[in-house]
């Protein structure tokens, strides 16, 4: 109510609509090994943008060091949040020749497994097709 200087008073109703920030999330792929594709599914908005300029629920993204993925989320009224998360890259096994040979030297009954198990034991080759050439020597 205002009061004005004759004493006139004036008053006016208005309505103040409060809406709700929407919560975002990003859930998905936290590791991945190098050269390979992570996916991150956002959630808890209805429109979305993240900082490499996409603007859908899932990203799949292939990077090449680690890296933050921040996405921005909106309700149907434009109020935003924002969340990120960062995308480990695993280095990729470096098996030289040396170590192959240390782990057949000398050349016991299971050698063919104790090579499998110094290739396919690491995180980066697990369930993956490995092409392996084996040079046999005495």
């Amino acid at each position: 109510k205002v009061t004005d200087k004759h004493g006139c008073e004036y008053s006016k109703n208005t309505s103040v609509f409060v809406y709700e920030k929407p919560t975002v999330r990003i859930r998905g792929t936290e590791k991945v090994c190098y050269g390979d594709t992570a996916m991150l599914i956002a959630g808890g908005a209805v429109k979305y943008s993240w900082n490499t300029g996409a603007t859908t629920d899932t990203l799949l993204v292939k990077p090449l060091e680690n890296s933050v993925y921040t996405l921005t989320g909106y309700t149907n009224n434009g109020c935003p949040d924002t969340c990120s998360i960062m995308v480990s890259v695993l280095e990729l096994p470096k098996i030289t020749i040396e170590e192959l040979k240390k782990s057949v030297r000398p050349k016991p009954k299971n050698w063919l497994q104790r090579v499998l198990k110094l290739i396919y034991g690491t995180t980066c080759l697990q369930g993956k097709n490995v092409i392996l050439f084996l040079i046999l020597w005495d």
